[in-house]
């Protein structure tokens, strides 16, 4: 990652449709510079044949004579939303606007329609751990010349249909942005972790947590269903500033949001504190400016926090880690960490702790939290859950499952246990659960003493496959880390076959000079295969490119054939593999299912965490995420293969490979 070309920051930046970028759906890799300099040397303006929109479609340059990305400085009163818009999307791009260090990370600075124009346009977007380059066209869907989505107030800047452009192809049209919400599009330009509050019924230290939250330079918005009081029904409001001040002669304090609304809409809110002059004329206006109290926009107010708790219903709040900001880490006093992972059917997808049987098999992330280091015995932790991929092109609207995640305290004589079983949740009280949720994030807010906790991230039911994101952000320092078995390698010693039954089946295949090679091993091979295997119609027998596989295995003098000797230590080690999937097949299909697959494997000596499983089964499995008898002795194969090459290297616990080397070793065998 630190040779990557593209960074900012000083952090990586991959490309839409690179392997690595985390975002599916995309197979042609898009570089701006190379496409736009393509599109320049060319003379042509860029068509995205990634991206296609039905409808009318014109490009700014037939809206307008003079159009510009940017004018000036940006500010949130640039939007205005168009028909098809999502305000939820609205109010995320208008709290952006606020902050230029994020503005300019998303709205690349040389997007331009003057300077080495192409019709070309890129932004960037965090998706699941990483920052992901968009490119786009120009094109946008119009009435006639009038933009039927997201648009500035003035009629010749487009850097905001544009951004909004871009965010729909990462999600794979415009109609995957229904039924969203503005915590989302904050991870999504930050990188942060969004809290989301219910303002009914909210404790009396609340307004204490919206101060510290704007301490951290969080993004902070809330938000109204019911039209009243001048305040407009479903829209977003941002809070720009929290204050509080003792009240002159009077013992009670005055606690202040200053709100900004993003809607070109005038309504505004009628119970200003200019019309409560008790309190409001208690300071003067030197005092105001002094102190802060002031307003510079007309969309900008004033609100007292008894107010603001009475009529508005929902609160989000973005946290902002000290990479996201112009700031030391030490200034803000916070910690995050996060893991990436997956429910996979029959393996590690339990199900909610409902389900007795399974819930043990989801994955499992230990965090262990420190003590504080101030008087405070509990620290707030946040922990967030997202489903990854499920609001994309293939899925529109977005289906996501029903989420949640559990939290157990453990023992550190406990945790020897890796991962935990059955048992450990049938005798051990569930410290903590969220509520399962089918969105694509769930939080949680939790007060948790330091120790040690056990996070298990589910979905409701059991045996539902999907892709998550669990982050952990805290005051207090802690540590996240998954609960999976260690990599561990056992010797199993194969039974030895008795000589003269290896030396008839290798002469019986043997060419004239007493050889094996690929050919004639697959005559060996097809004949061992198990007869229920056989008869069911179940394997074709071992391919070309298996036996090739297997002779490199074998081939210690790279002849490209195989001796006796070579042999028999191969056979041995075949039938131990055979009888491995024979003793863990329990279908009739006579395919492995992952948890008899990592059996199978652990039963001649390979121990590995999910992680690994997942790779193997995606290498050696089926679109049912099964294993055939054949693609078991290949995978064993490959195992055995490179356990030996990292051995014949190892020094120390560490194998050192020249370049050459490396390649060499993979290649052959």
């Amino acid at each position: 990652m630190q040779n990557r070309r593209y960074t900012f920051d000083d952090q990586p930046i991959y490309l839409l449709g690179e392997r690595a970028c985390g975002v599916r759906g995309y197979n042609n890799i898009q570089d701006f510079y190379v496409i736009r300099k393509q599109c320049l040397d060319t003379g042509t303006l860029f068509n995205d044949p990634e991206f296609h929109l039905s409808g009318r479609c014109v490009r700014p340059k037939d809206i307008c004579d003079n159009p510009l990305f940017l004018i000036n400085k940006t500010s949130s009163f640039d939007v205005r939303q168009g028909r098809l818009s999502e305000f939820w999307f609205l109010s995320a791009v208008a709290s952006l606007s606020l902050n230029e260090k994020l503005f300019n990370r998303v709205v690349c600075d040389d997007n331009s329609f003057d300077n080495n124009y192409a019709g070309i346009f890129h932004f960037r977007f965090w998706q699941y751990a990483r920052w992901v380059d968009v490119v786009i066209d120009d094109r946008l869907p119009a009435n006639g010349n009038e933009l039927v989505n997201l648009h500035s107030t003035q009629r010749n800047e487009f850097w905001l249909c544009l951004l909004e452009k871009a965010y729909a192809k990462l999600y794979g049209s415009y109609e995957a942005l229904h039924a969203g919400m503005s915590c989302e599009a904050f991870e999504d330009f930050t990188g942060g972790v969004s809290e989301i509050y219910n303002l009914k019924g909210v404790q009396n230290n609340f307004y204490g947590l919206i101060e510290k939250a704007f301490e951290r330079h969080s993004m902070i918005t809330c938000f109204k269903n019911e039209a009243a009081e001048g305040l407009i029904r479903i829209h977003a409001y941002s809070i720009i500033k929290v204050k509080s001040f003792q009240i002159p002669n009077k013992e009670e304090k005055l606690q202040l949001l200053q709100f900004r609304n993003s809607s070109e809409d005038e309504t505004e809110w009628i119970k200003t504190l200019n019309n409560k002059p008790q309190v409001w004329h208690k300071f003067l206006e030197n005092e105001k400016k002094l102190i802060g109290l002031t307003v510079e926009h007309d969309n900008e107010f004033w609100i007292s926090y008894q107010d603001f708790i009475k009529h508005f219903d929902r609160l989000d709040i973005c946290i902002l880690s000290a990479s996201s900001l112009e700031l030391e880490k030490d200034s803000i006093k916070c910690d995050l960490s996060l893991f990436e992972g997956q429910w996979m059917k029959e393996f590690s997808a339990g199900g909610c702790n409902n389900n007795d049987e399974t819930f043990h098999l989801n994955p499992q992330y230990v965090l262990t939290l420190e003590s504080s280091t101030d008087s405070e015995e509990h620290c707030q932790v946040t922990i967030t859950l997202i489903q990854k991929n499920r609001r994309t092109r293939e899925s529109t609207p977005p289906q996501f499952l029903v989420i949640g995640f559990s939290i157990y305290c453990v023992s550190e004589l406990q945790l020897q246990q890796k991962p935990f079983k059955k048992e450990f949740f049938e005798t051990t009280h569930c410290h903590h659960a969220v509520k399962f949720t089918n969105s694509r994030r769930v939080t949680d807010n939790c007060n948790l003493s330091a120790g040690n906790y056990v996070i298990v991230p589910s979905t409701f039911d059991p045996n539902e496959e999907g892709e998550f994101v669990l982050r952990v952000y805290s005051d207090n320092k802690h540590t996240l880390k998954e609960h999976d078995k260690d990599v561990e390698i056992k010797k199993v010693n194969p039974k030895i076959v008795e000589a003269h039954k290896v030396e008839k089946l290798f002469f019986d295949a043997a060419n004239s000079n007493q050889e094996v090679g690929w050919g004639e091993l697959k005559i060996i091979l097809d004949s061992s295969i198990p007869k229920d295997i056989q008869q069911s119609g179940n394997s074709e027998g071992f391919s070309r490119e298996n036996c090739r596989s297997l002779v490199a295995m074998m081939d210690i003098d790279l002849s490209r054939h195989v001796k006796l000797k070579e042999f028999e230590k191969f056979y041995s080690y075949y039938k131990l593999w055979k009888s491995a999937f024979k003793t863990f097949n329990k279908n009739e299909n006579h395919k492995l299912n992952p948890l008899e697959f990592r059996d199978a494997l652990e039963s001649i000596g390979f121990y590995f965490g999910a992680q690994i499983i997942y790779s193997l089964i995606y290498q050696y499995g089926n679109d049912f995420n099964t294993v055939s008898y054949i693609d078991f002795i290949m995978c064993a194969v490959k195992i055995q293969t490179l356990i030996d090459i990292f051995e014949k290297k190892t020094k120390e616990d560490q194998a050192r490979f020249t370049l050459e080397e490396w390649i060499m070793s993979t290649i052959y065998p």
